[in-house]
């Protein structure tokens, strides 16, 4: 609590409510910007083009970093292995490069896929709820975040229907 602030209990909400979807949040405006840069942009992306981008944007930066982040708070390191799996998979605050990583190569696959959308939305939220899942490069926390992720992309490309559902206030505020 910031000294000469009184006691507001309504703060106290707000910072939870705030804290509670953050990071969902972020995996959502990504996705949204995602959908905006094929949707609008008419960006050509190919999943080899998308590989080397995001790995060049998102795996790197985690290596280079997670290293910096080592070298900075580590006082012992484990094995080689262990210390290189643990470099790749991002130390520390690093873990969510790799998730957004996973979540633009899902939704790319997602993408070609073809089924009805709400059978997608379906499966992603199902693998969701089972992302304690150990898997390997943070998949499991993409397992998580990528219903939010894919979600907006969704909300992105049907963003007119949901404007003309959604048009009075009231029903802004309800959704």
């Amino acid at each position: 609590m910031p000294e000469g602030i009184g006691n507001v209990r309504s703060y106290f909400w707000v910072q939870k409510a705030s804290f509670a979807f953050m990071l969902e949040m972020f995996a959502f405006i990504s996705g949204y910007l995602f959908a905006y840069q094929i949707n609008e942009l008419k960006k050509k992306i190919t999943f080899r083009s998308l590989l080397k981008d995001k790995f060049k944007r998102l795996i790197i930066p985690c290596i280079v970093f997670s290293v910096l982040y080592a070298a900075i708070f580590y006082d012992k390191f484990p094995g080689f292995i262990s210390f290189v799996y643990k470099i790749c998979s991002g130390i520390g605050h690093m873990w969510f490069l790799n998730m957004l990583f996973w979540c633009f190569l899902g939704t790319y696959l997602l993408l070609k896929i073809k089924i009805r959308e709400g059978v997608k939305i379906v499966l992603l939220f199902l693998l969701s709820i089972f992302s304690f899942i150990p898997l390997p490069f943070q998949m499991t926390s993409t397992l998580y975040y990528m219903f939010f992720f894919y979600l907006s992309f969704l909300v992105f490309r049907n963003k007119e229907t949901l404007i003309n559902k959604f048009a009075n206030v009231k029903s802004i505020i309800i959704f």
